[in-house]
């Protein structure tokens, strides 16, 4: 099986509708992937895409040729859904097939390293200022040590967790939920949960230079979000 992940270039709006957030785009290429395109990241120092495959290895691409450059061999696919997520900072590569273990792959190497001891349900995100890997785990948030891969802790959660966003700048972590119109905000200096939102959704995503927080999927439908610490208003 074969697809293809479209590239190209947009400007992004925040403030507006859902339907007018792309102010314009231009396409640069099509690029032939052999499996399933599920998830994708980019290390923005290396110049590294990233993409998992529901089938078959993790892709790499090389940003300024926009080819394949290589694969990262994560072990037995199951052909469940997966999430990626890269520390630019080390050069790490994090890849879980959902109800799998958490793959740590070198970026200098494609070579896969560790696995972490977290069960990985929806959601991976990576803080790469302070080194740490947030796992979904079912209903817990799971906290790892990217430099020993120990677990350092577990914040229970009502709900079971959806996608997983970090905000490396304000260290906050912001997790989405599968069956309730919340998402969950842990403070990522204590991992202590301090605030939840509502109306929520299962996907999130954050801009850390505007602290603006994306949401969609179920729920909420598509809001924009000025986060603070105590408060969320939508401005979107």
């Amino acid at each position: 099986m074969s697809a293809r992940l479209r590239v190209g270039l947009a400007v992004v709006i925040s403030g507006i509708a859902a339907a007018s957030l792309i102010r314009a785009q231009t396409f640069l290429t099509d690029i032939l992937l052999t499996g399933e395109p599920w998830a994708i990241d980019v290390n923005r120092l290396t110049g590294r895409v990233y993409v998992s495959n529901r089938l078959g290895p993790v892709t790499v691409i090389d940003e300024a040729t926009l080819s394949v450059v290589g694969t990262i061999d994560i072990g037995p696919n199951q052909g469940g859904g997966s999430s990626i997520a890269v520390n630019w900072a080390t050069n790490r590569i994090y890849w879980a097939e959902q109800f799998g273990p958490v793959v740590v792959a070198d970026g200098n190497t494609n070579a896969t390293i560790a696995t972490l001891p977290a069960r990985h349900n929806e959601g991976l995100a990576v803080n790469s200022v302070t080194n740490r890997i947030y796992v979904g785990d079912f209903f817990a948030l799971v906290v790892v040590d990217g430099m020993t891969h120990n677990v350092v802790a577990t914040v229970p959660l009502d709900t079971a967790t959806g996608r997983v966003a970090v905000n490396d700048l304000t260290n906050m972590v912001y997790v989405g939920s599968q069956s309730s119109a919340v998402i969950w905000v842990i403070d990522g200096a204590t991992n202590n949960l301090v605030a939840r939102i509502e109306p929520g959704a299962r996907y999130v995503a954050v801009s850390p230079s505007t602290n603006r927080i994306y949401t969609s999927g179920g729920y909420a439908g598509f809001q924009i979000m000025a986060l603070h610490r105590s408060e969320c208003t939508v401005s979107g």
